[in-house]
């Protein structure tokens, strides 16, 4: 099913939980109440309209406009106001808040899709593809969900250390009742003796904007 006729659908049936308090999204009620939760399938229709993206001035205009953010995020200078790069022990990655005026719904869609597909080019393993929707108060917060994992390394040697890649990483795109908001991409690396370091989040971002 479309993804917009999906949170049509969920907008119009879910049913109202109970507020507590101030969620980050603005939305009332921290836990509120799930509403979907399934499998993510795209239909002909954006599958079509991915593949044509793939081969789009836009896809290389949307992934080379994302590599100028992070090589001025790591030349301390001033990013576009719509990124934020997240940089912490562990956990590296970025926000893209949704601009209406930048960019299409739609394209957006298909820039979440290809951050998966990518990873799975160079090996990642598709955990969970998911859609989930959550009534808090009188809005509903309804999450795509991308989680990739290294591929398993078998045949290794006792003391032998795991090759991790990248790490762990989560794709999410992010709507607060029909309104899209932002797309969000981490890689969560190991710091364990079982390990090897984690390969740099510059060349992960190499990966996916290549």
């Amino acid at each position: 099913m479309k993804i917009w006729n999906l949170l049509q659908k969920i907008w119009n049936v879910a049913p109202i939980a109970k507020v507590t308090h101030k969620s980050p999204s603005g939305c009332e009620g921290h836990e509120g109440e799930l509403v979907l939760h399934e499998v993510l399938c795209r239909d002909e229709e954006e599958l079509a309209y991915y593949e044509k993206w793939n081969d789009s001035n836009t896809k290389t205009q949307m992934l080379s406009w994302l590599e100028e953010q992070f090589q001025k995020y790591n030349r301390q200078c001033c990013c576009d106001c719509k990124i934020n790069f997240l940089m912490i022990p562990s956990i590296n990655g970025f926000v893209i808040q949704f601009d209406e005026k930048k960019w299409r719904e739609a394209d957006f869609v298909c820039l979440f899709d290809y951050l998966k597909f990518r990873l799975k080019d160079v090996g990642y393993l598709s955990q969970v593809s998911d859609i989930k929707a959550i009534r808090k108060g009188s809005c509903i917060e309804t999450t795509q969900r991308h989680y990739l994992k290294p591929p398993r390394e078998f045949g290794l040697e006792y003391g032998d250390k795991m090759d991790q890649k990248f790490g762990n990483v989560m794709v999410t795109l992010n709507f607060v009742n029909e309104r899209m908001t932002n797309l969000k991409f981490s890689a969560t690396h190991y710091n364990d003796h079982l390990y090897k370091p984690a390969d740099s989040f510059e060349n992960l971002m190499r990966c996916v904007c290549a």
